[in-house]
């Protein structure tokens, strides 16, 4: 019997090319293809008579090196295995049932958007046809390898995408689709502590902005060259925490202008969040008002009416479903004009890199501790408290808490020069008393 590698009858030995060059990772059989033989198995890269530099074939043996030196081969399963589930229909039921969740209000349209990215990054990766029920430690492990070699994701972005694949995997296990999954010790988040991530970029040489806060001297810059409504956003983050899709689909109803009160939910995990404004941010806000589009948004839907909107009367942030012809559901098309218009206004006023939107949300609760109310500023931030006991004090936490702690984040920014107490005039309190009040 002849070898299923054997050169064809009547292809005579010369017509074999010579290696492109003597560390050519491959040689050319004389079944017409670029071959390596890895681990005793011989893997196969595309005809040398189409390709005979080899050029097309050395790529795919380095997008396919990894995997195959692991054995796993672009993470396909050993084939001979038993046939079940696949992965690709695995995902597609899981999605089906997040975006259930999504359309009854229980998952944010980003967060399925983000599921339906890394899922099928994932299934692409492993192979949508691979048995799901075969998935091995080694794959999910490769897998894990993946996303950092070849899709360079940080360790807050790794340990998102391996919380979503490990949510598919237990979902169909739970629902009796698939056996238990075994992950292995390989496939776990990353250690996201501020010293665990200090130390990795230290080791890479990459510059670290954890510990990055922005300065009162800053903000002036940015509001000094931004319009009346951007300057209103960006005295939002300062002042509340909020991040650039919250303050987007910030309503009017969620701000008493006479109190300086602000009592939105927070729409990334739904926990409360009530803060104070200063009367610095409420007088950017009445500006706002003014504004034409804004005018428009009111006159139509009153207190309902978005605070920040586009020119246009659009939503400053928005998470937009896409659908197919067909009416499947595609994926979600963020739009993150809050971001995108504060980066330029930073490169703008030449303010030093590490300088993001999400840089006043860690300014706020840096300068926020010093109020010495660690409930009242989880409440201003949104955080979800930790027990019954927890969530009952926030019930009770009062405006005077939030606006001390409001005050606190000023201070941090802007920053009084004291003036030396004459003798026997030492009242603190009274300045403290005057600034709450000023506030």
């Amino acid at each position: 019997m002849a070898r299923p590698d054997a050169r064809p009858a009547g292809t005579p030995k010369t017509q074999v090319p010579s290696k492109p060059r003597p560390d050519f990772p491959m040689y050319p059989d004389g079944n017409g293809q670029w071959t390596k033989k890895v681990n005793g198995r011989r893997y196969r890269f595309g005809s040398w008579r189409t390709d005979p530099q080899g050029k097309a074939a050395l790529k795919e043996w380095l997008d396919r090196k990894d995997a195959i030196l692991a054995g796993l081969d672009n993470l396909r399963v050993s084939p001979g295995l038993a046939t079940g589930l696949t992965v690709g229909e695995l995902m597609r039921q899981f999605l089906a049932r997040q975006r259930g969740a999504m359309l009854k209000g229980e998952l944010s349209r980003r967060t399925y958007g983000d599921y339906m990215t890394e899922l099928q990054d994932f299934a692409q990766t492993v192979g949508v046809k691979a048995n799901a029920a075969d998935m091995r430690p080694q794959h999910f492990g490769a897998y894990g390898t993946h996303l950092v070699t070849k899709r360079k994701l940080g360790r807050h972005a790794r340990k998102r995408v391996i919380a979503y694949v490990k949510a598919m995997f237990n979902w169909g296990s739970g629902m009796g689709l698939i056996p238990a999954p075994t992950f292995g010790a390989d496939f776990k988040a990353p250690d996201t502590t501020p010293a665990a991530i200090r130390q990795a970029k230290s080791r890479s040489g990459q510059v670290d902005h954890t510990n990055r806060v922005a300065t009162g001297s800053e903000i002036d810059k940015l509001l000094a060259i931004a319009r009346p409504q951007f300057r209103a956003i960006i005295l939002m983050g300062a002042n509340t925490g909020m991040g650039p899709a919250d303050i987007g689909r910030l309503r009017w109803r969620d701000i008493d202008m006479d109190t300086g009160e602000l009592n939105m939910p927070r729409g990334k995990t739904g926990a409360d969040r009530r803060g104070y404004l200063w009367k610095r941010t409420r007088k950017a806000l009445e500006r706002v008002r003014t504004l034409k589009h804004n005018r428009k948004a009111i006159e139509k839907e009153g207190r309902d009416a978005l605070v920040f909107v586009s020119r246009c009367g659009l939503p400053m942030y928005r998470d937009v479903e896409v659908l197919g012809k067909d009416g499947v559901s595609e994926g979600v098309r963020s739009s993150q004009a809050i971001s995108i218009t504060f980066r330029k206004l930073v490169k703008r006023a030449k303010i030093d890199d590490g300088l993001s939107f999400y840089r006043l949300r860690h300014t706020f609760k840096t300068f926020g501790k010093k109020a010495n109310d660690r409930d009242a500023l989880d409440l201003a931030m949104g955080h979800i408290p930790a027990g019954v006991g927890k969530i009952y004090d926030h019930e009770n936490i009062g405006l005077p808490r939030l606006k001390a702690v409001a005050i606190a984040v000023k201070r941090g920014l802007w920053p009084k020069v004291k003036p030396q107490p004459e003798e026997g005039n030492r009242g603190s309190k009274k300045k403290v008393a005057a600034d709450v009040a000023g506030a």
